[in-house]
């Protein structure tokens, strides 16, 4: 596999947080909690995100101090894709609810 820039991976983060965060504001908490197609979107995103970053950490040590979280977000692409059989959707749904803004903001400051 070729090597990938660092803003490549920012930008593919950042697009897949945008969406998540669309998807929110189109849909609501409760389909968010239940519809299921719902969930497989927001799930894809969340794996896309967790891997654009740790694919940016490697390249740049400096992203554990500009994205805040970073390695839970990673983490949680690792059970996403790994455990998927014992995640807790109302946290995914907290996570989304409460933190994809600061994300976007902290991935659009990455950019610049």
């Amino acid at each position: 596999m070729r090597q990938r820039d660092l803003r490549v991976y920012a930008v593919d983060a950042l697009a897949a947080a945008e969406r998540i965060a669309s998807i929110r504001n189109q849909v609501g908490s409760q389909r968010l909690l239940a519809d299921e197609i719902v969930r497989a979107a927001i799930e894809r995103h969340l794996i896309t995100i967790g891997e654009a970053l740790h694919r940016a950490s490697e390249l740049d040590e400096t992203m554990d101090a500009r994205i805040s979280h970073l390695h839970a977000i990673v983490g949680l692409r690792n059970r996403l894709v790994h455990g998927y059989f014992a995640i807790e959707w109302s946290r995914v749904v907290a996570l989304v609810e409460n933190d994809i803004d600061g994300l976007i903001r902290e991935l659009r400051a990455v950019l610049e």
